[in-house]
């Protein structure tokens, strides 16, 4: 692929109806959105769509040399999420979708033009979820690391003289200098960094940071902490201290990105659950609720086997949907789904693992949606549908915590790592918290 350059005015290209990954200015100039936009709803609950962060590196025919595990190619080593997948959650009710990627697939030249073609398959998503009202996070999914092309390889940001801070902002300057005209854009800046300390971590965040805010004040921006952002490691891990007193430097809108699994490790890797463990929020939720800041999990699971939720699985899901409907929770989304991710027991793509039609999962995440205290449809004592709604959890797939089974208009109502150091072969899976 080629990065492409274009002289004509941008309104220009997109008036000749050429596809939106060719239809970019040579230099990062603000998008004009194309699909008309849908309402956006008040809740942010989804799912991650995972696949463009699979196997990290350059597609090797930008001009720059490929990594050490050799060139990457699209549907032969990563793939990229569809809007059929984005329609289907939409249709269930979820609201937001993240978006891991790779970061050399935008930027394989440090400082350099992003990559048109990479680029612009992410704007037709980006497009698509403007156009049926959902919220799409950009999440450079790359552990507190970035592509270093003088090295042909990943360095830790801030550590070295290639991938510097000024690098990292320089990535998210052009990134929300395209997208600063769609409110349907979140901006997560990066996935669970792990090698810095929380303040190495935070002046490289504020650098992105005030990056964006440079350019749009309107956006929200997800701010995860080191130590794999995880919510039970928040204050123990260094992340309280380095943000607390945190302000936005323009005003603008963030919430602090947390991450939470189930299994022993905390890891997402087992289909197993802790006894205790749909409590691991509170270390993060009470840091939350003490400094006055909101919080969104950006990743949380826990499996099936063989279509059955297991019966400890359902007692911390159960803990763990009911913290999450607190008000310092501004949403979540599960992970994950994806063309390529698999049997993995927590997979909520319909025909995952064998199962017919829809995962256990989904229908537990599906019955929490209404649950936020602050939506409009919650707000109302008065709505017996939304109560019902409120009831219909975990531990009551099929009927309410007062035995009282919603009849199918009300339910559909209701809907509306490997190790670190492999990651350069990342396949479908989670990090350690």
């Amino acid at each position: 692929m080629k990065i492409r350059k274009f002289t004509l005015p941008l309104a220009l290209i997109l008036s000749a109806a050429m596809p939106l990954e060719q239809a970019f200015a040579a230099s990062e100039t603000q998008l004009v959105p194309v699909a008309s936009p849908a309402p956006l709803p008040s809740y942010m609950k989804g799912v991650n769509l995972s696949g463009y962060e699979y196997n990290p590196g350059p597609d090797g025919d930008e001009g720059v040399p490929c990594g050490k595990g050799g060139c990457q190619k699209l549907w032969w080593t990563y793939v990229i999420p569809t809007t059929a997948e984005m329609d289907y959650y939409k249709g269930n009710g979820f609201s937001i979708i993240r978006l891991p990627f790779d970061i050399s697939r935008l930027q394989p030249i440090n400082f350099g033009l992003l990559n048109q073609t990479n680029l612009g398959r992410i704007v037709t998503l980006v497009e698509h979820a403007r156009a049926i009202g959902m919220y799409v996070i950009l999440d450079p999914h790359d552990y507190g690391q970035m592509w270093c092309t003088a090295n042909a390889d990943f360095e830790v940001i801030g550590y070295t003289a290639c991938a510097t801070n000024s690098a990292f902002a320089d990535f998210w300057s052009r990134l929300s200098m395209l997208f600063q005209n769609y409110p349907n854009v979140i901006y997560g800046l990066m996935n669970e960094p792990y090698i810095q300390t929380a303040a190495q971590w935070e002046t490289s965040a504020l650098a992105a940071i005030n990056a964006i805010r440079s350019i749009t004040t309107t956006q929200t921006i997800l701010i995860p902490g080191t130590a794999w952002t995880g919510a039970w490691t928040w204050t123990s891990s260094g992340n309280g201290a380095a943000w607390a007193g945190y302000k936005d430097p323009a005003g603008g809108p963030f919430m602090f990105e947390m991450h939470q699994y189930l299994d022993p490790y905390g890891s997402g890797t087992q289909n197993v659950c802790m006894v205790g463990a749909g409590s691991r929020l509170s270390q993060g939720a009470g840091w939350l609720a003490t400094n006055g800041y909101k919080g969104f999990l950006g990743e949380f699971d826990w499996g099936n086997v063989n279509g059955v939720i297991p019966a400890q699985c359902v007692i911390e899901g159960n803990t763990l949907m009911a913290a999450l409907g607190a008000p310092q929770w501004g949403g979540w989304t599960w992970w994950a789904s994806g063309p390529w991710t698999g049997n993995t027991g927590s997979n909520l793509d319909p025909g995952a693992d064998g199962i017919a039609g829809d995962q256990p999962q989904t229908a537990v995440l599906v019955n929490n949606i209404p649950l936020r205290a602050n939506d409009a449809r919650a707000n109302d004592a008065n709505d017996d549908e939304t109560n019902t709604c409120r009831e219909f959890t975990l531990g009551g797939i099929g009927q309410t915590s007062s035995g009282y089974a919603p009849n199918q208009r009300q339910q559909d109502s209701c809907r509306g790592r490997p190790e670190a150091d492999d990651r350069r072969n990342r396949s479908p899976g989670r990090r350690i918290d």
